[in-house]
């Protein structure tokens, strides 16, 4: 659970960002034939600086559909970062005429993100627990669902975001529903699948940021409200489609650690003006107070979550690896084409490992005692079935199958 504001004490900060402003640079470019590649010279140039590769890193990534207002969101990230992570919201949050910088952000319609951008000045602070420096790192994400994106397009960018960070902020518009779980469901057991992972938890956090909440009667803002109706929408009941539950199930199985705050609209000007700069003087008072107390809550040095792999924390230098090793798993044709609906795929995919293995054991027999071969009596017969079974069936066992052991078992 994230901490309360009241809770966040600040140690020294040093923003690197102040040698130079810094930019978003494009990490994993989007191909005009959908498919992804890493631009290894852009990522080694963030993650291998001298004051960064032997460091440990804290990933906050921003995923979800398009133009809802990720990057938005992480220029506020970038101006507390900026400012030294203080502990009042009146020392970063800016003057009210100050335009939002950083990420390239713009209302309208048409997607403005591609692919997955990192800032490319990582923010380095000590961490008050470990008492060591860590460098911080921001993540944009193309926005899923657009006119142009497939489905295995969303579904690699999300898995990749997810699989990168220590912490995946799902941004969604109003409220979650129904298919906002199941595009997560899918999302993650690809990111998974990649993995490699069936039964440990094989990420971090997620923290669902619903935007434009308008039910504070019902669930407050903030983080209070957000653990009361996650608790509720993720809530197993007697009767429920067994679709549902396997739903949230999954997600439960997927992540270490789930959140979810609710933030207020940030009112008519932002939604309506094509001229909307992201001035403070335009933006709502209740929206302002509410991103008071989520970004120290991500982003406080006693916040953060540092990224880990298998239990291990990894450095800038381990991060490129994992990068490189994560995109050639997606850049393979081995990982089962993602489709709307999980169970589908994941039946598909183990009905195929199925009929691969007993092909198999058909050939082999069929070396053994198909026609013209001699004959073999019983027992002889016996031990190479029992042997090829075997084989069969560890074949069976090491493909890749979507969905876990509980969905390969069904399959």
């Amino acid at each position: 659970t994230a901490l309360p504001i009241s809770d966040i004490r600040m140690t020294a900060v040093e923003d690197v960002a102040r040698e130079k402003p810094g930019e978003p640079i494009q990490v994993v470019v989007a191909k005009d034939d959908h498919e992804f590649e890493l631009d290894v010279n852009a990522l080694e140039s963030v993650l291998l600086r001298d004051d960064v590769k032997d460091k440990k890193v804290a990933v906050i990534a921003v995923a979800g559909a398009f133009r809802k207002g990720k990057s938005f969101l992480l220029n506020f990230f970038l101006r507390y970062l900026s400012k030294g992570c203080p502990h009042s919201i009146d020392d970063w949050i800016g003057a009210d005429d100050e335009p939002l910088e950083g990420f390239h952000w713009r209302g309208g319609s048409d997607r403005d993100t591609t692919g997955i951008l990192m800032w490319n000045r990582p923010f380095i602070m000590r961490h008050p627990i470990t008492n060591e420096d860590v460098a911080v790192l921001l993540l944009d994400t193309q926005g899923a669902f657009d006119t142009t994106s497939t489905v295995k397009d969303c579904a690699t960018v999300f898995a990749l975001s997810t699989m990168i960070s220590s912490v995946q902020v799902y941004n969604i518009s109003s409220m979650i529903r129904e298919d906002d779980l199941q595009h997560l469901q899918l999302f993650a057991e690809y990111g998974r699948l990649a993995l490699a992972e069936s039964s440990a938890k094989p990420f971090q956090r997620l923290t669902f940021l619903i935007r434009d909440w308008s039910y504070a009667y019902e669930h407050s803002y903030g983080y209070k409200g957000g653990e009361e109706y996650l608790k509720k929408l993720l809530k197993m009941k007697e009767g429920q489609h067994e679709q549902l539950k396997l739903v949230r199930e999954h997600i439960r199985e997927c992540f270490e650690d789930l959140a979810c705050f609710l933030l207020p609209h940030p009112g008519l000007t932002v939604a309506e003006n094509p001229e909307f700069k992201g001035r403070l003087s335009d933006i709502d008072e209740k929206f302002k107070n509410q991103l008071g107390e989520f970004i120290p809550s991500v982003l406080a040095p006693r916040s953060l979550v540092l990224k880990a792999v298998n239990g291990t924390k990894l450095t800038g230098r381990g991060l490129v690896e994992c990068f490189k090793s994560y995109i050639k798993i997606f850049q393979q044709d081995e990982l089962p084409e993602p489709k709307s609906v999980l169970e589908a795929t994941a039946e598909a995919n183990n009905l195929a490992a199925q009929a691969a293995a007993l092909d198999f054991y058909n050939k082999q027999m069929e070396k053994i005692c198909g026609g013209g071969k001699p004959f073999i009596s019983p027992t002889e017969l016996e031990t190479h079935h029992a042997t090829n079974s075997e084989r069969a069936f560890q074949q069976f066992k090491s493909t890749r199958k979507m969905g876990g052991d509980e969905i390969g078992r069904a399959g």
